[in-house]
């Protein structure tokens, strides 16, 4: 990865697009002053063929405008293609008096610092170059290649605490690549890297990306149980006594965020909400109206039982609901990236006011380090893919089997 990002930062310290692309202290001479155009112009169609003539050109531009940060820079970067580390070091050193924002120099000072392993330079320098290419805008195109490579660099550094420190007081200032790296240093950050920032931040939201990402890491590196107990620990205090073998199976407890409470993920194929206007108890009741094909496992929320044998329970209730297979509640056993099917309730259709359905199933001893509880569309082949109509469900529990 550090031989990514110094390939990248040298690629773009060359350009000279992104010498005078950010505006510095507007009292400060920064860009092509009246008389120099044509100058720089001429330098920049001789840099490749003429690199003397194009010298020369940029001399007589700094005559004109001696702060001219677009003739320093670009004089820099021909002179860095023969070698002339001391001189090109020493303009650079001019142009960082001029602004602090030029990114060609930034660019140069980052290099440095990278090669020398100068960790405490390299955050700094690197969250001032994040601070000025990701904006409202969400910056030019040309940037996300450096943007992810410093992000990158950055959760590489967050290991160590003096590192974490500089970083932590760079994102207290909510700076706009904020989330961006968040996200990253939960999906790869060193240990505990991510858990431990974000307590010290004190505002990233459970709900949030980041945390998200941080238990879908830990559940998907096999430690599902880890990843319950982080979850728990976000939950409000009062929501713990709510929690059992299925949570939030009456829809009625937003707190209980995924992937230990409902994780629904859109589709084309339905329309999934959270129905107010009917329910078989208390407020509100899971809808799902399904409007053209599409394979469906949209509904779904991480377990963790125990060994041995449970019944799933809910209530259902149906409108005109047709198709070839159905829709039915799974429970899956996953073990790596090992799904196997352990108990399934009947295939669901047609049209029905609330009734009462149950299905049992047991967990096993090995192979199951975990268990989905999923609503899908049971389809073995496309055509069965087709259905229409709405169900409902609600008061969904799971319990140990007498």
């Amino acid at each position: 990865m550090l031989a990514g990002l110094l390939t990248i930062v040298a690629a773009f310290a060359i350009t000279r697009q992104y010498a005078s692309d950010v505006p510095a202290d507007p009292d400060r001479p920064y860009f092509a002053a009246d008389g120099t155009a044509h100058f720089l112009d001429g330098a920049q169609d001789l840099k490749e063929s003429d690199p003397a003539g194009a010298l020369d050109l940029l001399r007589q531009a700094l005559v004109v405008s001696p702060l001219n940060v677009d003739a320093l820079v670009n004089t820099a970067s021909i002179k860095a293609q023969s070698g002339g580390t001391a001189e090109v070091d020493a303009i650079y050193r001019h142009v960082r008096d001029l602004t602090n924002r030029n990114l060609t120099t930034l660019y140069h000072d980052l290099d440095g610092y990278i090669r020398n392993n100068d960790q405490k330079a390299t955050i700094r320098t690197a969250t001032l170059i994040l601070n000025i290419i990701v904006g409202p805008d969400n910056s030019l195109n040309t940037y996300i290649p450096l943007r992810a490579a410093l992000i990158d660099h950055l959760v590489s550094l967050s290991g160590e605490a003096d590192n974490a420190d500089l970083i932590v007081a760079g994102l207290q200032r909510r700076p706009l690549w904020r989330g961006s790296f968040l996200t990253a240093l939960a999906q790869k950050g060193p240990g505990t890297a991510f858990p431990d920032l974000a307590d010290r931040l004190g505002d990233v939201p459970p709900a949030g990306s980041a945390w998200q990402a941080y238990l879908q890491r830990l559940i998907g590196s096999g430690q599902s149980r880890a990843a319950f107990a982080t979850w728990a620990s976000l939950l409000p205090a009062d929501a713990m006594e709510r929690l059992g073998y299925l949570n939030n199976g009456d829809f009625e407890d937003p707190a209980l965020l995924p992937p230990f409470g409902w994780q629904i993920k859109g589709t084309s194929g339905a329309d999934i909400a959270f129905d107010t206007s009917t329910s078989a108890s208390g407020a509100t009741s899971l809808e799902v109206t399904f409007v053209a094909p599409a394979e469906f496992q949209n509904v779904q929320q991480v377990l963790i039982l125990d060994p041995g044998a449970y019944q799933v329970s809910g209530k259902v209730r149906m409108s005109e609901l047709k198709g070839a297979r159905g829709v039915q509640w799974q429970l899956v056993c996953v073990s790596g990236s090992a799904l196997t099917p352990n108990g399934s309730s009947a295939a669901f259709l047609g049209s029905s006011d609330w009734s009462d359905f149950s299905f049992p199933v047991v967990i096993p001893e090995a192979g199951c380090d975990y268990q989905l509880l999923q609503l899908v569309v049971p389809a073995r082949i496309r055509s069965e893919l087709e259905l229409r109509g709405k169900i409902w469900f609600d008061d969904l529990k799971i319990g140990r089997s007498p």
